[in-house]
C-alpha cells in the first residue's frame, strides 16, 4: 500500500521544479515589465539630486548672482512700462456718476488686461477736454482737490504701476491751472 499514486509523485519531487521549458523572464511580460521600470525608477531617484548641481556654487563661493546674469521674470502682463496716454492741460467740462465709473473701470481693465490702482477705484472722474482738441477724455480727480465744471487743469498720462504687478495708474489731474470763469463772466456775453 505504499506505493506512490502515478501523477502525485511528478508533481510533488524535484524533478517538478526543473521543467526545462518553463522561464519567468520569458513566459510572463508583466514580470518583465515590473522589473524594468522598477529598476528605471531607482535609477533616476538616485540621480535626481545631482541633475540641478550642474550650476551650483562650488563649496565656499557665494550663491550671489549678479543683477546682470540673473535672467528677468517673465511676465504675463500685456501693459509695457512707460506712458500709456499723453500728459497735458485741459478744461473740465463735466464728472461722471460712481455707476459709470464703476462700469468704465471694468471695461477697461478687461480691455487692458490689467487692475486699476486700488488707491483710485471710488475717485470722482471728470470729463476732460484738452486744449486744442475736439474730444474729451476722463481723469480721475485726487481727492485733495476741489474741481469744478470750468476749472483749467492740468493732467498727468496713465501709466503701468511699477509698485503693483499688472496694475495701472489713470490719468491724474495734478492741478487745478486756472479757477472756473465766474457765471456771469462767460466768454461772449455781454458786460
Amino acid at each position: 500500500m505504499n506505493e506512490p499514486v502515478p501523477g502525485l509523485l511528478s508533481q510533488a519531487g524535484p524533478q517538478a521544479e526543473r521543467t526545462p521549458g518553463l522561464s519567468l523572464w520569458r513566459d510572463a511580460p508583466a514580470w518583465r515589465n515590473l522589473v524594468g521600470g522598477a529598476a528605471c525608477l531607482t535609477a533616476l531617484a538616485v540621480a535626481t539630486p545631482f541633475f540641478g548641481r550642474a550650476n551650483a556654487p562650488a563649496a565656499g563661493e557665494s550663491a550671489k548672482v549678479s543683477e546682470k546674469t540673473a535672467p528677468e521674470p517673465q511676465s504675463s502682463c500685456p501693459l509695457k512700462p512707460g506712458l500709456l496716454s499723453p500728459a497735458g492741460a485741459g478744461k473740465v467740462v463735466g464728472f461722471m456718476s460712481l455707476e459709470q465709473a464703476r462700469d468704465l473701470t471694468q471695461r477697461t481693465e478687461a480691455e487692458r488686461q490689467a487692475k486699476l490702482n486700488p488707491l483710485y477705484i471710488d475717485n470722482l472722474r471728470a470729463f476732460v477736454r484738452p486744449d486744442g482738441s475736439p474730444m474729451r477724455f476722463i481723469a480721475i480727480v485726487p481727492a485733495t482737490l476741489a474741481v469744478k465744471i470750468g476749472d483749467q487743469v492740468e493732467f498727468g498720462g496713465a501709466y503701468r504701476d511699477p509698485s503693483l504687478p499688472c496694475h495701472y495708474m489713470p490719468p491724474l489731474i495734478s492741478k487745478i491751472a486756472g479757477p472756473a470763469a465766474p457765471a456771469g463772466n462767460v466768454a461772449g456775453s455781454k458786460q
